[in-house]
């Protein structure tokens, strides 16, 4: 669509929104108030429905009220005297009243009398089956609870709706125990029905809620009405309208709905008022409409086109170096010379750009670790170099390639379990997985996933940025078997030492049992005794323990003993004779010939010193 196009449609919109806001406050100003008065008149017909039916039902209770409230039949229902029915229940007596069906009950609800009538005719016919069923219900509803009442109302029947009066049967004064029930009442057809909306010029229906073929429409109605919210008025169409109204059946229970349609003479006569504005209005828009056109066509449209036209040449040849020129010093002159400087900083941020372009692209393709992504479902969409050469592919080969071509299919699920798991705020992980070629070679990468989501969190793809770590993992399964190899050499040399401590530990005892031995370190502290130097020092084991066995010596061999000592510490061993001084005997005190031996205890090395 052309410029020209546009704001010949612009100005078509607002003149066009423009009638629509002037139809609208017509509606709002005009047809809400002749909607007002016409639902008021329909609410008016409604009620209006329903005093008449009032009426009726009053004119009815009245006369039920002047049998029932008489002491000629409360004596009646104790005599049964044929007299007073046949003097008082005559056919034209019967016609009179345009009653459908007559009943008198007892007390206890049996039938003293019935009879039915056709008003039309004058003839008797005999009462329907529903309308003696339902005389007991009517009679229970009289005489329920503690307080005597009447019945006054409509009741459903399978036949149609009906009019009933229902009055307990008492003494003129209306006072006496009540002797039984009196239950009057009429048909509620169409032709009854139409002379109730006669006077007020409506067609009036009456619905019960559980008759079988109710009107889908009045079974939405229901829905909407409540004890609360009793009434409803609706349009039909552009021609009628219809009021309803919830009412109480004859035992108290909403369950009846009126009718009423009416004519909508005030809302069509508004309608037309308001086309006759808007012809006006249009007219009057058509020409303002014109005049506005041909100045926007001269003033704007023309220089907007030809800027339009510089631009589309620049965009034909991508030269951002091209200008617009356009003549004029108002808003659209300044348009041209903010299109002319956007287009010089366009060319500087192009070449910025490309720039920038470049080096990135030098730097993807420099790396040595696999670049690549791929969308949800897995497909390549871009790879580096690293990538193509690695597994001998060209890049447009792999360029649309499920990224686990390569991966073996019991690896593949942890990776899809792993990709899954990633968030928004947690988007990223790593694995190492295997890569096997077509040819059966191995190969192991590590990889790191990223998950790349737009603004509202929706996932775009995924980045992956890989290794070859074959080597490692080759050396980490040779590391792995000098591990197990050195905790197996291990396992042996803790049994050896096992052993060689136990041997140890029985020499020790076997020697410091039988001989005449120390224990001594490097420098000649005494670390273990036998019992035998005991008894020969006289002397106690602590005294001795941590004490130099030079302290024991003659002075004159102390130097020869330390000497020995050492060069027993290295392994030299020989035999030397010194004089073992008793200190509290000294007198005593013998010479011994002595020998040296090296041992380890404990990881710790020693001198076992032997005398005879």
């Amino acid at each position: 669509m052309t410029l020209r196009q546009k704001i010949y449609l612009v100005v078509a919109l607002t003149f066009f929104a423009l009638t629509m806001v002037m139809a609208f406050c017509s509606y709002t100003i005009l047809i809400k108030g002749f909607e007002d008065i016409e639902r008021e008149d329909v609410r008016s017909n409604l009620y209006g429905a329903l005093a008449l039916l009032d009426q009726e039902l009053a004119s009815m209770d009245a006369t039920a009220r002047d049998y029932s409230s008489w002491d000629d039949m409360y004596d009646y229902i104790g005599t049964r005297r044929e007299s007073f029915i046949a003097s008082n229940y005559s056919q034209s007596g019967i016609t009179n009243l345009k009653l459908n069906f007559l009943i008198i009950n007892d007390l206890q609800g049996n039938i003293v009398y019935s009879k039915g009538f056709n008003p039309e005719t004058g003839h008797t016919v005999p009462i329907l089956r529903s309308i003696l069923a339902h005389r007991n219900l009517i009679h229970k509803h009289v005489f329920s609870g503690d307080e005597i009442k009447h019945l006054s109302g409509i009741i459903s029947l399978p036949e149609g709706l009906t009019l009933v009066i229902a009055r307990p049967i008492l003494k003129t004064s209306g006072k006496g125990t009540p002797r039984g029930t009196y239950i009057v009442g009429r048909f509620l057809d169409a032709r009854e029905i139409d002379q109730m909306g006669a006077p007020l010029k409506s067609e009036v229906s009456i619905y019960h809620e559980g008759q079988k073929d109710l009107p889908a429409e009045i079974a939405s109605v229901r829905k909407a009405l409540s004890p609360h919210h009793r009434e409803l008025i609706k349009a039909i169409n552009g021609h009628t309208i219809a009021g309803y109204v919830l009412i109480k059946d004859a035992f108290g229970k909403y369950s009846l709905i009126l009718k009423t349609i009416d004519k909508r003479v005030i809302f069509i006569q508004g309608m037309k008022t308001i086309a006759y504005v808007i012809v006006f209005v249009l007219l009057t828009a058509l020409v303002f409409a014109s005049v506005m056109v041909a100045l926007l066509e001269k003033s704007v449209l023309r220089r907007m086109l030809h800027i339009s036209h510089d631009i589309r040449a620049i965009e034909a040849d991508g030269d951002m170096s091209r200008r617009v020129h356009l003549g004029g010093t108002d808003e659209i002159a300044n348009l041209g010379n903010d299109i002319n400087n956007m287009l010089g900083k366009l060319e500087e941020s192009e070449q910025r750009i490309r720039g920038e372009a470049e080096r990135y692209r030098a730097v993807i393709e420099d790396q040595t670790e696999f670049i690549c992504r791929f969308g949800a479902d897995g497909v390549l969409s871009f790879v580096n170099d690293a990538y193509y050469r690695f597994f001998s592919h060209r890049r447009q080969e792999m360029i649309g390639r499920h990224f686990l071509s390569f991966v073996p299919d019991e690896d593949r699920r942890l990776i899809y379990e792993l990709l899954g798991n990633l968030t928004p705020s947690s988007a990223t992980a790593t694995y190492d997985s295997r890569v096997i070629f077509p040819e059966g070679q191995e190969f192991w990468q590590h990889w790191t996933y990223r998950a790349i989501y737009d603004a509202s969190g929706c996932l775009r793809e995924y980045q992956a940025v890989g290794r070859d770590i074959t080597d490692r993992k080759h050396a980490e399964e040779k590391l792995s078997r000098l591990n197990r190899q050195l905790e197996e050499a291990n396992a042996q040399l803790a049994q050896a030492y096992a052993n060689m401590k136990q041997n140890l530990d029985t020499l020790r005892k076997h020697l410091f049992k039988e001989e005449f031995a120390f224990l001594v370190d490097r420098e000649g502290q005494i670390l273990g005794i036998t019992e035998r130097v005991l008894e020969y020092m006289k002397l106690s084991r602590n005294q001795m323990i941590e004490a130099n066995l030079t302290d024991y010596l003659a002075t004159h061999d102390r130097g020869k003993f330390i000497e020995a000592l050492r060069d027993a510490w290295i392994g030299i061993t020989r035999q030397a004779n010194f004089k073992l001084i008793r200190p509290q005997d000294e007198p005593s005190s013998q010479h011994f010939e002595i020998k040296f031996a090296r041992l380890t205890l404990e990881g710790k090395r020693l001198l076992l010193v032997t005398l005879r």
